[in-house]
């Protein structure tokens, strides 16, 4: 009896070489957000917000458009990100943009407590008087936006990074839950 082998590696099309595979940004500048639908004026308060090790990086708060996977961390009252962008024929657009130093806006998507202040209150170092403000938020993800909420958040810098270690593995996006989320 003979037993056969196979190996299959996924193997991303030439029109991806050479594209960026990793991005920065600023994901969000802690800032309040102006005439956010129901939540009016809303801010989210970054004291005691909860980032996972690793988040998604989707297209327009799309859970089925998965573009990578980001590390988000707190610097000061900003959320800085750095992503790993995927490595297939699905972020071809995506990369293409980059490429072409197009801007593109960044969005987080929280889960929290609403609290609805009476007066201006202190949140992320500025004294604010917003209809909304967000606590104990639980970032969920991240998504690239064409206009983002937040006028400052946006990629920042993309690298042609070609290192193994950067590249991702499906395996990892079986990490966001079903839960209600407010995208800014």
């Amino acid at each position: 009896m003979s037993i056969l082998s196979f190996e299959f590696k996924a193997q991303p099309s030439k029109e991806l070489e050479g594209l960026p595979r990793s991005i920065t940004g600023i994901a969000y500048t802690g800032a309040m957000i102006k005439n956010h639908g129901a939540l009016g004026n809303v801010i989210v308060d970054l004291d005691k917000i909860k980032i996972p090790e690793k988040l998604l990086l989707l297209n327009d708060h799309n859970r089925s458009e998965r573009i990578g996977l980001c590390r988000v961390q707190k610097e000061g009252y900003s959320l800085i990100l750095n992503a790993s962008i995927l490595l297939d024929d699905s972020t071809l657009t995506f990369r293409r943009q980059l490429a072409l130093e197009m801007p593109i806006g960044l969005s987080i998507g929280v889960n929290g407590k609403l609290e609805r202040p009476s007066k201006s209150v202190m949140v992320n170092g500025s004294l604010v008087k917003p209809d909304t403000i967000i606590r104990n938020a639980q970032l969920l993800e991240v998504s690239v936006v064409s206009f983002g909420a937040d006028s400052d958040a946006m990629i920042t810098a993309a690298f042609k990074n070609t290192n193994k270690e950067r590249e991702l593995s499906a395996v990892l996006f079986n990490q966001v839950k079903n839960s209600y989320v407010f995208s800014l």
